[in-house]
């Protein structure tokens, strides 16, 4: 049984196009599940190799994720919309491969080469903070504040705030109080640009995820198995189309609930203690993870908490995996709850098992039938409230 086993892993893989990316589990709409590598995307259709060779289709609305974005690499990177981020590549020089001017911040990154974005579209860089994921965290939260000046975090904590002027790889340049200041690379921990905390509107369609930790919202995608090309503030293209591990349709008429506001949220603390609705976002601000495994799309709750959502028009099905956040450790125990809400009043359409920290998601599907709304339950389990850290994650209306 064991060689039956190994000579079909071996099959599939010499049956899967050398360049592809690695096998990982593509999620439809309807919630049917394989596991494979996209060897083309092309308008939003989806050709799939699966695991035992076979090759699949999907046109555009029948899929929704393949994969999982990863960790960043502890390696300078640049953050801009939403949630974007692209990680540089090694340097080998000691020089930081990130340039800026007036207009143009640079990256060089190992997927897509030399990047140009617009610099009033870049929010932030990380150059040491990347090092060390607590102080990239804060730094980011930091830096997607307001301000009008751009601002220099140093690694000793200092803060320094002007205009920066320009930058080599080397040194950083900022004007203030009418002079200008020479800031070392290996001095510098973080920097963010002037300007309100509205992130740049990208009008994504896709999210695409690369092994190095590269997010980006990208208003198209085209795969094959010779190059992937991205659009996002620009067209970039890699010759490596098997960097990519995650990709995660906006479009095809699914409505995320992390893009939609509640109508109302409510939580209940066990003794004290309120906690937001967390949107695309652990409740401690890192990214939803289960298993080890990263989400980009969902919305995390500490029990008991509710959350109203309106229904948009056409949708049929409310579907998500709900799971415990791994920021949970070994402790938390929840009960998850749905209700619709229609003009005869409210009916329970979902009440899970108790779900523990550890458990494996779980894929949930209910029908809206004529539900002018959806309430999403978080309820205590054993312990009160300890570590409650509730997942829905991809939660979404589906058409």
């Amino acid at each position: 049984m064991m060689r039956l086993t190994l000579l079909g892993l071996l099959l599939a893989t010499l049956a899967a196009p050398a360049n592809c990316a690695e096998p990982q589990e593509l999620v439809l709409l309807d919630g049917q599940r394989a596991v494979g590598r996209p060897t083309q995307l092309k308008d939003g259709a989806l050709t799939f190799a699966t695991a035992a060779g076979e090759e699949q289709s999907f046109a555009a609305g029948q899929w929704f994720r393949w994969g999982h974005p990863t960790k960043p690499d502890a390696r300078p990177a640049l953050y801009f919309g939403e949630q974007s981020v692209l990680v540089s590549k090694t340097d080998w020089t000691g020089k930081v491969p990130m340039t800026i001017d007036d207009r143009t911040v640079t990256i060089a990154t190992s997927a897509f080469g030399k990047v140009n974005l617009p610099r009033d579209k870049v929010r932030c860089l990380l150059l040491a903070a990347a090092k060390e994921p607590g102080s990239a965290a804060r730094l980011l939260d930091q830096a997607a504040t307001d301000s009008s000046d751009d601002r220099v975090w140093l690694v000793e904590g200092d803060l320094l705030a002007g205009t920066v002027v320009d930058f080599d790889g080397t040194t950083l340049h900022l004007e203030f109080s009418g002079q200008t200041l020479p800031v070392l690379a290996s001095t510098i921990a973080a920097v963010a640009f002037a300007g309100d905390e509205t992130p740049a509107n990208l009008d994504a369609k896709y999210l695409v995820g690369l092994d190095d930790g590269s997010l980006i919202e990208a208003a198209g995608c085209t795969l094959t198995t010779e190059q992937l090309s991205v659009e996002s503030l620009g067209e970039w293209t890699s010759q490596s189309p098997k960097k990519l591990v995650f990709l995660q349709s906006l479009a095809g008429g699914v409505q995320y609930l992390s893009d939609l506001d509640a109508v109302d949220f409510r939580h209940t603390p066990y003794f004290s203690g309120e906690w937001p609705l967390a949107r695309d976002r652990s409740l401690q601000g890192s990214p939803l993870q289960v298993a080890g495994e990263r989400y980009a799309k969902g919305l995390a709750m500490h029990s008991a908490a509710r959350a109203v959502y309106r229904v948009p028009a056409g949708m049929t099905t409310f579907a998500a995996d709900i799971a415990l956040d791994d920021s949970a450790g070994q402790s938390g125990s929840v009960v998850f709850r749905i209700y619709r809400v229609s003009a005869d009043g409210a009916e329970q359409a979902f009440e899970s098992e108790v779900v523990r920290s550890g458990d494996a998601p779980q894929p949930v599907q209910v029908p809206l039938d004529d539900a002018a709304a959806i309430v999403l339950v978080v309820d205590y389990a054993d312990y009160g409230d300890q570590q409650d850290h509730a997942n829905w994650l991809d939660a979404r209306f589906v058409p």
